[in-house]
């Protein structure tokens, strides 16, 4: 005969006992359900970006420099070199400047030769020494990062241009507040600047 009390241990363990295994069996149950029937894992594709859209220009970078490469605000005009011409080529000048766009310039062309002239200018609209110089007038051109441009072309066959002759270009904007001058040579029809040597000038002359 068992002592009193143990029927009620024994039901206790064995309560215990069937709990334990219910939740082992729910627990199996449950890992072998997700086994067979996984959910796909969803994978987000990579977004390639819209290039279909409106694109951003470029920015453009610009110094704060002027012409003549400094870092002032003083306005200035420069001329680019000019090279040796034939007479009767027509002649581009060019340069550049800080002044505003549409702003007027006033270019003139004489003869860098002094010679004596009597009172009364040959001619007003002539590079020889004795006239009043050739004049033009332009207006600057729109440029890059606040650096304008302008130009002037001139028919070396006009306005008494001669071969061998040196000339200056003077190039004046805001009413003489701001200018600048350059030096240039015509030379003659072989190409060679100066005027002929005595040799060239005596017939049969040989060296």
């Amino acid at each position: 005969m068992n002592p009193p009390g143990r029927e009620e241990l024994l039901l206790r363990v064995a309560a215990i006992v069937a709990i334990v295994l219910v939740l082992a069996l729910a627990y199996a149950t449950v890992n072998l359900w997700n086994g067979v029937n996984q959910v796909p894992e969803i994978n987000n594709p990579a977004v390639s970006p819209d290039t279909t859209g409106p694109v951003t220009p470029a920015i453009t970078v610009c110094t704060q420099k002027t012409p003549a490469g400094n870092h002032t605000n003083a306005p200035e005009i420069a001329i680019d070199p000019v090279p040796n011409h034939a007479l009767g080529d027509i002649i581009t000048f060019t340069g550049t400047t800080n002044l505003a766009a549409g702003e007027p310039l006033v270019l003139k062309i004489y003869s860098a030769e002094f010679v004596p002239c009597p009172k009364v200018p040959s001619g007003l609209d002539s590079v020889s020494p004795c006239g009043g110089g050739f004049t033009g007038n332009v207006t600057v051109t729109p440029g890059n990062c606040g650096i304008n441009t302008w130009s002037w072309a001139v028919d070396t066959s006009q306005h008494g241009f001669q071969p061998g002759g040196q000339y200056i270009l003077w190039v004046n904007g805001r009413d003489g507040g701001v200018q600048n001058s350059a030096i240039f040579n015509i030379t003659d029809s072989r190409g060679v600047y100066g005027k002929p040597s005595l040799q060239e000038k005596i017939p049969g002359a040989t060296t």
